[in-house]
């Protein structure tokens, strides 16, 4: 929020939750924007920063009028997304270990084999973040943990490790049920087995 508050080129104001629902209703979830646009004006509030204000178009209206006003006009973007049959994927999942296997796991003097093993009998076999939006780069998988843990830090002991998981479908097997984006993708309602 702070660097957010010193950001001066390009404008702030091009930021879509500072621009009129007109030039934005059409891809972006009208409730989503607001609810966001709200967020951050609480955070600035808290950390005592201006946040652009004198740019933020309507800001503080009512989320709900907002919504119905625009919800009509909304249009997913058209994206072609990546093919989970053909593209390798990538997913994070952040884990808070004991102190002791944290240690183990970091251990640059073990075999990484060995390692893994240790995380998976920690976290079980064919247990992935089936939350996780699926990107098809390893770094996009990365941010989106570092944009996790700064709106949901992790409370509480222990040391967070982050990983990342590369995920392919096999030869034959059947598309599960899925959300496509632009770059990435969730799988719907999958329980995060039977992949290997």
């Amino acid at each position: 929020m702070r660097w957010w508050d010193r950001y001066t080129d390009p404008a702030p104001e091009r930021n879509i939750h500072n621009r009129p629902p007109s030039e934005w209703a059409r891809y972006f979830d009208a409730v989503q924007v607001a609810a966001q646009r709200a967020k951050n004006a609480y955070l600035n509030r808290h950390f005592g920063l201006d946040g652009h204000r004198a740019a933020e178009y309507r800001y503080g209206e009512r989320l709900e009028a907002e919504a119905q006003e625009w919800a009509l006009a909304f249009r997913e973007a058209a994206a072609q997304g990546p093919d989970p049959l053909v593209q390798e994927l990538y997913g994070g999942l952040r884990l808070v270990l004991p102190p002791r296997l944290h240690r183990l796991v970091h251990d640059g003097r073990r075999e990484e084999g060995e390692r893994a093993e240790m995380l998976l009998d920690q976290i079980g076999h064919g247990s992935l973040p089936y939350e996780a939006g699926w990107n098809t780069t390893q770094q996009a998988a990365f941010a989106d943990m570092a944009h996790e843990e700064v709106f949901a830090p992790v409370l509480g002991d222990g040391e967070v490790t982050h990983l990342s998981f590369r995920v392919r479908l096999a030869a034959g097997q059947e598309v599960p049920p899925h959300d496509l984006r632009a770059t990435w993708l969730t799988y719907v309602n999958s329980p995060g087995w039977g992949w290997s």
